[in-house]
């Protein structure tokens, strides 16, 4: 189905609208996992608690605030999907599950998979030939290039290191030395294609 470029656009186009009808789903029913209120789509990445963390992070610096607590404003609400071309689909889900992101199989075929970052973020894995129908450019060479840095936020500084040798043990490498600046820390690592993520920790109270 996704080889037609014009399919594949409908493909995202569904998928959001999916989402959306899920996430007014677990308002009105609650999480499944935690039995908690919060909207969330996605299981188990999206329960209660990583709910919380994302959206926190999110309005505070939507908001070019300082609190790491909740903001009631007129922010837009926006759902990011990050479209990352691959090599080998099958690998690449697996190491990315291995880190804690959850696959939605309804929106997986043969040369895309859909993973669940937080509420309201994805990593689309796009192979290659498939990618390249989105896009007139070339796409990046890893292992010259940098297309961007992906950050991701954690809870601890231990859940950093924690992922941070996931994905080294997954085949990924690492991207530097820790960064430990007292009231944050971050570890950077290159997956299985080469692309950057950063995972940062960031002590709540340094930013109240």
């Amino acid at each position: 189905m996704l080889d037609d470029p014009h399919l594949g656009r409908e493909f995202f186009r569904v998928l959001v609208e999916v989402d959306e009808a899920m996430t007014r789903r677990v308002a009105a029913e609650g999480c499944p996992v935690c039995d908690g209120p919060l909207p969330a789509f996605g299981l188990p990445m999206g329960c209660r608690s990583r709910a919380r963390r994302f959206s926190r992070v999110t309005d505070d610096f939507s908001a070019g605030g300082g609190s790491m607590e909740p903001k009631e404003d007129n922010l837009m609400s926006h759902k990011l999907f990050v479209s990352l071309p691959i090599k080998n689909l099958d690998r690449t889900v697996a190491f990315f599950k291995a880190l804690g992101f959850t696959l939605n199989p309804k929106f997986t075929a043969e040369n895309a998979a859909c993973m669940l970052i937080g509420e309201h973020a994805y990593a689309m894995l796009l192979v290659e030939p498939f990618f390249k129908t989105f896009t007139k450019k070339e796409i990046c060479d890893t292992a010259t290039h940098v297309e961007g840095a992906f950050g991701i936020s954690c809870e601890s500084r231990a859940e950093v290191d924690a992922m941070a040798a996931k994905a080294v043990a997954g085949g990924g490498k690492d991207a530097g030395p820790p960064e430990d600046h007292g009231f944050m820390y971050s570890r950077s690592f290159e997956d299985l294609d080469g692309h950057h993520w950063e995972v940062v920790w960031m002590d709540p109270q340094a930013v109240q």
